[in-house]
């Protein structure tokens, strides 16, 4: 895509960011993890990893793999996580469900292992950069007047975004200081 960007731009191509959602909040979290807490070598885990790691929260609390399938609750905390809902809210909202107070517990820990390791999941890395751009608004607004326009030629389904300029089929011109990431009903981020 960058040789494709080049040969239509030229030179100019060198300042363009060009890579996924994912690939391009990593880029900004690596560059302030420090104003959130992680250090800028912090790893990201894949969906092998993040299993490995609830098997290792199960196996400490004493959570039976017979009982409870460690993908129930990988796909409870991604869940969670794509709406904005972190281990506390969740925990807040499992009322009298049973599996749901198990799954705050794996919940709970499983982020507790995260930032000890200086770790993110992959769903971690859309959630940081909310929070980065909603907590410390000099980075917002670094960001906001380093890049006008973001152009995405298709957007994440765990991202809902207001077009702001135009639109042409699948690809669309998103004007940065109006972009809305809108990852839940609960939570929404104005950057």
């Amino acid at each position: 895509m960058k040789e494709r960007i080049g040969a239509l731009v030229g030179e100019q191509s060198q300042y363009i960011w060009c890579g996924t959602f994912h690939s391009i909040f990593a880029r900004i979290l690596r560059r302030h993890a420090e104003e959130i807490g992680y250090g800028k070598n912090f790893t990201i885990l894949d969906s092998d990893d993040q299993l490995k790691l609830i098997k290792q929260v199960m196996t400490e609390l004493q959570i039976s793999e017979k009982t409870y399938k460690p993908r129930l609750f990988q796909y409870e905390i991604t869940n969670s996580k794509n709406h904005m809902v972190g281990h506390r809210e969740y925990s807040a909202l499992a009322g009298n469900d049973s599996f749901r107070k198990i799954s705050s517990e794996v919940y709970r820990e499983y982020d507790r292992k995260l930032i000890e390791s200086n770790a993110m999941d992959f769903d971690d890395i859309l959630i940081n950069f909310v929070r980065l751009m909603k907590e410390h608004e000099e980075t917002a607004e670094y960001y906001r007047n380093k890049f006008r326009y973001i152009m995405s030629i298709r957007t994440p389904t765990s991202l809902s975004m207001r077009r702001s300029c135009c639109s042409a089929g699948s690809t669309a011109m998103y004007a940065w200081s109006e972009m809305t990431i809108n990852l839940s009903t609960l939570s929404e981020a104005r950057m």
